[in-house]
């Protein structure tokens, strides 16, 4: 919370009850908001750089700071995206099929990076 929520909160507390019963609420229904936030799993991809000198990537160093690194090309050659839709298809569906292939893209680029960074400790890091 930033000094101006909190100093926001304390106007709102010189209320009246019902302001008052309104702003406990709010603050109630964001607690139980972020409660159902899901845990991230763990992951061992280092944060990484854009780089764009052998167009345009990402370049994940290791974190031992050995000098290996990894680049990703942003634009990975293959497949064009295809998506297949019903006949009489709703947004619903074209929202869920992009998502889908959204989501396929992006553990496929999530398992390439992971294989480059698990086989580079496993090669030269063995003791980590």
């Amino acid at each position: 919370m930033s000094p101006d929520d909190m100093d926001d909160l304390l106007e709102r507390m010189k209320a009246s009850p019902e302001e008052l019963r309104q702003t406990f609420h709010d603050i109630d229904k964001a607690r139980r908001g972020a409660e159902a936030v899901p845990v991230l799993e763990p992951n061992i991809t280092p944060e990484p750089d854009l780089i764009r000198a052998v167009g345009p990537a990402f370049r994940f160093h290791c974190p031992l700071s050995c000098g290996w690194f990894h680049d990703e090309p942003l634009d990975t050659p293959g497949d064009p995206t295809r998506i297949i839709l019903p006949a009489a298809f709703s947004l619903e569906d074209l929202d869920g099929a992009l998502t889908l292939n959204a989501e396929a893209a992006g553990l496929a680029f999530r398992t390439r990076v992971e294989d480059a960074v698990t086989g580079h400790y496993a090669s030269q890091h063995p003791e980590h």
